[in-house]
């Protein structure tokens, strides 16, 4: 076998060796290529042997080009594909993410339901609590006053004018005096409360529900783009796994696989007797060169049959590729239509081959075709996905218009009732606080006197000497009341400048800025929404097949027409084969008319599609000549585009397709059989450098 043959076969040998068996495929060592004979070679041998050998080589350089296709589809049919796995990879990698995406959502709604269900009303609880305590106080400090003063107004019936009841009076007045002090000051406590618990329902619980909401949403769209991102790996590995299954079974590829190793058996056989031939040294018999040329024409037929088997099933996925864009039945499914088979021979070899460059024609026009459609909708129309994303953005709008109301709502309770409520307690406050500051003094003023009054009566028992201890301590209890009676009042003061400068200020700019926020983000959603529901209506338009051009359109309904009529040809060939009208005159001209019609339909199909290729490969040139500086630019003579064109048209399809991943030395090779010359050549050469530099 020849070194170069065994690994590609042995590759697809190895991949299908669970179905197919291998000892058709020798297992010898690799021998040393033989050379080309040297001078002390007869010449005879080297000129019947030369020619053999590159006819092997170019055999050789085919087969590789035909089971390296063969090896690929294998290696995705029993799952060993690269994009198989990768895409396995991706799908798992995709679905944690959303997974997690996912989590986070549901733990962003709970914090939503905790915050209601729970911290809102637990906050409540407690502001409802502290004020019925500030009421069981007021009520409690009313009561003490009111028994105060029923006290004082029964111990003044009772009381003489000693010192001892003097001072029992005083203290008594003192007590009344202080108890409704201390109910005035509760009655602020129960309105604080009040306004706690106003302050909590009507600002603090709105801005926080809708801060919860606000990551809520961005949760929500966190998710939507996660799991958008798993459909789509989602569907790129079920389209594979659909590939997998057109493909069928290994078994379904014993024909083309038969036909390579036959091949690859003739090729050694050959080089074998050749490599004899040179060792004798002798002028070749002729049986031996009949034989040798009857394997090699033999070997030949192999390789047309499993490049034709292999043209087959090209032609079957561009069908398949191009009915998914037309939106038309692919073909069939069956088993039988996975079979890989290799086709009967046509009796009149001029209509195979003429049939064969059809296909041939077809399969290289699909491929960029199939690449400007997947260019022009680069993701195939996910209308679930669209439409989700509708909803979710349609909710996210009412969501930021409630936010964007809660906001408004939120500044006018704030302005019109929260903020006038604390600046009213605020000033009642300083009220109450100069009232008892007044109070205060004259108390101390009041104690001066009695104790004034006290010291200027001799004390003649021990009692009076200790009323006269009760009228100081009353004195010390009066300044301490009235310095705190300052402190508060300063306090007061402080608190409504505070209110006043400071605070209104500040919550009002937080509660204008999350308005503005909350303005921008319902903006920005109605944005998002309008751009949904565009996208919405092209996928729709895209899906109903209105999205693809005209020029796209006409070649891809071309080359499904051909397709079909190429099979239609070969049945009807065929049966004329089985029914013994092969040589039948009337039939051939239509048949001669029937393939000239559809090689004219396949070659303008491929024209139409090279004609836009290449418009737009001028358009770009001549973007780049009028860009940029002096320097960069490229002057191009007129007519140049022209002469491109025309000379690209020369070109075959297949030689089209190699120049895109062709060497410098492959790609001028190319261009000089189309007519192309060393400048023209050296030109696009420097053009494709200046182009990719500036990209």
């Amino acid at each position: 076998m020849s070194p170069m043959l065994r690994p590609a076969l042995a590759l697809v040998v190895f991949s299908m060796s669970t179905t197919l068996p291998t000892t058709a495929v020798s297992q010898e060592p690799a021998r040393p290529a033989v050379g080309k004979p040297g001078p002390g070679i007869d010449s005879a041998v080297a000129a019947f042997a030369d020619p053999i050998e590159d006819r092997l080589d170019e055999l050789r350089g085919a087969f590789c080009d035909i089971a390296q296709p063969v090896l690929d589809r294998v290696r995705l049919m029993n799952g060993r594909d690269d994009r198989l796995t990768d895409l396995k990879i991706e799908v798992q990698s995709a679905e944690a993410a959303y997974q997690n995406a996912k989590l986070t959502r549901e733990v962003d709604e709970i914090a939503i339901k905790e915050y209601d269900e729970g911290i809102f009303l637990q906050d409540q609880a407690t502001a409802a609590g502290k004020l019925k305590l500030a009421e069981s106080s007021l009520n409690s400090a009313r009561q003490r006053a009111a028994d105060l003063a029923a006290y004082l107004e029964a111990a003044k019936k009772l009381a003489s004018r000693s010192l001892a009841d003097r001072v029992i009076l005083a203290q008594a007045e003192a007590e009344q005096r202080d108890a409704v002090r201390s109910g005035r000051m509760e009655e602020l406590e129960v309105e604080k409360a009040r306004g706690e618990i106003e302050r909590l329902e009507r600002l603090e619980a709105p801005r926080r529900r809708m801060e919860l909401r606000s990551i809520l949403v961005k949760a929500q769209e966190v998710e939507l783009e996660k799991q958008t991102a798993l459909r789509k790996k989602s569907g790129r590995l079920d389209a594979l796994n659909v590939e997998r299954k057109r493909l069928g079974t290994v078994a379904d590829w014993k024909e083309i696989v038969a036909a390579l190793e036959a091949c690859s058996r003739l090729d050694h056989q050959i080089r074998d007797k050749l490599q004899m031939l040179r060792a004798r040294e002798e002028t070749p018999a002729e049986p031996s060169t009949r034989e040798i040329e009857a394997l090699l024409r033999l070997a030949e037929a192999q390789f047309v049959a499993a490049s034709r088997a292999m043209q087959v099933v090209r032609v079957r996925e561009v069908e398949v590729e191009l009915s998914r864009y037309a939106d038309t039945p692919g073909p069939a499914a069956s088993p039988q239509s996975r079979r890989v088979a290799v086709e009967p021979a046509i009796p009149d070899e001029r209509f195979a081959s003429r049939l064969d460059r059809v296909r041939e024609t077809i399969i290289h026009t699909a491929g960029p075709l199939i690449e400007r459609l997947q260019g022009i909708g680069e993701d195939a129309p996910d209308i679930p996905a669209r439409e989700e994303a509708i909803r979710r953005a349609e909710a996210g709008l009412e969501s930021a218009r409630q936010t964007c109301g809660t906001c408004e709502r939120a500044i006018k309770d704030y302005v019109e009732r929260i903020y006038v409520r604390d600046l009213a307690a605020a000033r009642r406050a300083i009220s109450l606080a100069e009232s008892e500051l007044n109070e205060t003094k004259e108390d101390v003023a009041r104690a001066v006197l009695a104790l004034q009054a006290a010291k200027g009566t001799a004390p003649k028992t021990l009692q009076e000497v200790d009323a006269i201890r009760g009228f100081e301590k009353l004195l010390t209890v009066a300044k301490l009341r009235e310095r705190k009676a300052e402190l508060g009042l300063e306090q007061s003061k402080n608190r409504l400048e505070i209110l006043d400068s400071y605070e209104k200020g500040k919550t009002i700019k937080e509660l204008t800025a999350d308005h503005e926020k909350a303005r921008s983000l319902a903006y920005g959603r109605e944005a998002t929404l309008q751009l949904e529901r565009v996208k919405l209506a092209k996928d729709k338009k895209r899906q109903q097949g209105t999205w693809m051009p005209a020029m796209e359109k006409a070649v891809l309904l071309a080359l499904l027409g051909g397709i079909r009529q190429e099979a239609e040809l070969r049945a009807r060939l065929a049966d004329l084969k089985a029914n013994g009208k092969g040589t039948d005159p009337d039939a051939s001209r239509e048949l001669e008319t029937t393939v000239r019609k559809l090689e004219g339909t396949v070659r303008e199909a491929w024209r139409r599609l090279g004609d836009e290729r290449l418009r737009e490969f001028v358009a770009e040139l001549d973007r780049f000549r009028g860009s940029g500086d002096n320097a960069s630019r490229i002057e191009l003579e007129p007519g140049l585009a022209k002469r491109l064109l025309e000379k690209m048209r020369s070109l075959k399809p297949e030689d089209l397709d190699a120049l895109k991943s062709a060497t410098e030395e492959q790609r001028a090779k190319i261009l000089q059989n189309a007519g192309f010359t060393d400048a023209e050549i050296g030109g696009l050469r420097s053009m494709r450098e200046r182009i990719k530099a500036q990209k």
